[in-house]
């Protein structure tokens, strides 16, 4: 697999590609250098073709995700509320003392 960079010239992306499947990290050092020389040889990196509708996608997507998890939590955080339980720490606590999960997964 070549790697088109425009005026004739390419990137072979074979050892890269050997990395990822037998899941040896790929040498971030290698990487940079090879991108380093592509940006002087004047090649142009990524897809700028569709970015902001891109950003405007994944915008979309976060707050969507956002008001689920938010819609999820709330009747649980009005409860520890009704409890007596204001503070912000002190909501923190309860909600980890129930389980409850982060947005992200955590804690």
């Amino acid at each position: 697999m070549l790697a088109e960079l425009g005026a004739g010239r390419s990137i072979h992306a074979a050892p890269l590609r050997r990395a990822v499947r037998e899941g040896a990290p790929a040498d971030p050092r290698a990487d940079k250098s090879r991108l380093t020389a592509c940006k002087q040889g004047g090649a142009r990196l990524g897809n700028p073709t569709n970015a902001p509708a891109a950003a405007a996608l994944g915008r979309d997507a976060q707050v969507s995700d956002a008001d689920r998890f938010a819609a999820n939590v709330l009747p649980v955080i009005e409860t520890i509320q009704a409890a007596g339980i204001t503070s912000l720490r002190g909501i923190a606590a309860a909600l980890n003392a129930r389980g409850v999960p982060t947005a992200r997964g955590g804690r």
